[in-house]
């Protein structure tokens, strides 16, 4: 399910770095954080027991970040993750699926700050990654840079975006 993720993150928000290599672990509890670089190898922990929709949720959750590896995140790249992961559980199970989903206020909060920039969070997500040249949601994306693509966006959202999302524990 991982691969498939991945490979439809790709056709959502283009390519991942050519250079990075995967490998993906199975846990029996959640692992924070569930995506690491290591330079060129990136490790994908994905945790054993959960349901299936909850699979396919983390799977296109960790799909995003592994586009660039990095290990940090803000809150742009979090609310990316969470509609693209979303995207995966209702395109498997339909709404019935994402309505078993909970997703928790800070990651809601992600969304709602996309949201006052553009209602369309995948669609958001690819131009601004095409922007930086396919680079990072977290990295490379800057508040001039939503700027120049959403010049009447509000200043505070593209600031709050552009910074670091709280790391969960």
């Amino acid at each position: 399910i991982f691969w498939d993720c991945l490979s439809d993150a790709e056709n959502a928000f283009g390519p991942k770095r050519p250079e990075l290599q995967y490998e993906v672990r199975i846990t029996e509890e959640k692992k924070y954080p569930e995506t690491i670089n290591y330079g060129t190898k990136v490790l994908v922990f994905l945790t054993r027991g959960r349901s299936r929709i909850g699979y396919y949720y983390e799977a296109g959750h960790e799909a995003v970040h592994c586009l660039n590896g990095v290990n940090h995140s803000t809150y742009l790249e979090e609310a990316v993750a969470t509609a693209f992961a979303l995207h995966k559980v209702r395109s498997t199970f339909g709404q019935d699926g994402v309505d078993k989903c909970q997703v928790s206020s800070d990651y809601q909060q992600a969304i709602d700050l996309v949201h006052q920039v553009d209602t369309d969070v995948i669609t958001f997500g690819r131009q601004v990654r095409e922007l930086v040249g396919y680079g990072s949601l977290s990295k490379d994306v800057t508040p001039s840079v939503l700027a120049e693509l959403y010049p009447d966006a509000p200043q505070p959202a593209i600031d709050t975006l552009t910074s670091d999302f709280p790391r969960q524990q």
